[in-house]
């Protein structure tokens, strides 16, 4: 960003200065390709950032497979175009277009059925962001120290849940629009991330000796069942 040290012939540079931003990673130390995972309030405070300090001409955005980033693409182009309306002068502006982007995408929905749509896209998009899907692994989340298994676990579940019943309620053609954007992410994402608490959970048992690390590799296995169906279902 074009700081107060610059030179001004530096920051008023002929060529300007522009945005490039990834919700889709392909390089190191970690690529992120599959589900989204970038949290919608940091994708604002990053563009605002970008153009409090100025750099207002060209903004970017690499979305990798669209398909996956679609809600992510919209709020970056949200911001773009009427920053007036969705920029930093407001500090919850992020929520505000959640609300927004759900009213306008999913308006069958009655007020309370929008609300909790709302607040699974904020907690889905949050969870993926503490720790991205790709650099998850059996060793992130401890087993046993604080909770951290157990809090994921019931994170998780709560928000599969919470989607499931929502989704036996949609019709169409909504009910494809919520299946895409929010359902399949959010299951597919809490699946994985069930798969490598329990893979931590069984390696922790076998360290010990402990035969119930038979049954939480059992619960890997099922989980990466689901993926398998998972992705049939969404092929189909």
């Amino acid at each position: 960003l074009p700081t107060p040290e610059m030179t001004e012939s530096l920051k008023a540079r002929n060529c300007g200065w522009g945005m490039y931003y990834h919700v889709d990673y392909h390089g190191g130390p970690v690529s992120y390709e599959w589900m989204p995972s970038t949290p919608f309030s940091k994708l604002w405070e990053q563009m605002c950032l970008a153009y409090d300090y100025g750099i207002r001409d060209v903004w970017i955005l690499n979305t990798g497979d669209l398909k996956g980033n679609e809600v992510s693409l919209h709020q970056f182009l949200d911001l773009a175009y009427d920053y007036d309306k969705w920029g930093s002068h407001l500090a919850d502006n992020w929520r505000q277009w959640v609300e927004h982007f759900v009213a306008a995408t999913f308006p069958s929905l009655n007020d309370a059925e929008q609300s909790a749509v709302e607040q699974l896209l904020i907690d889905f998009y949050a969870m993926n962001g503490m720790r991205r899907p790709e650099a998850l692994n059996a060793s992130v989340y401890h087993p046993f120290h604080e909770n951290e298994a157990a809090r994921m676990f019931e994170l998780g579940q709560s928000l599969q849940e919470a989607s499931e019943a929502l989704y036996a309620h949609f019709s169409q053609p909504a009910k494809d629009a919520y299946y895409s954007m929010v359902h399949l992410p959010l299951m597919s994402s809490v699946n994985l991330l069930h798969m490598h608490l329990n893979a931590g959970i069984s390696a922790h048992y076998a360290q010990q000796a402990r035969p119930m690390a038979n049954e939480y590799a059992d619960r890997v296995a099922q989980c990466m069942q689901e993926d398998a169906d998972l992705c049939a279902e969404y092929a189909a």
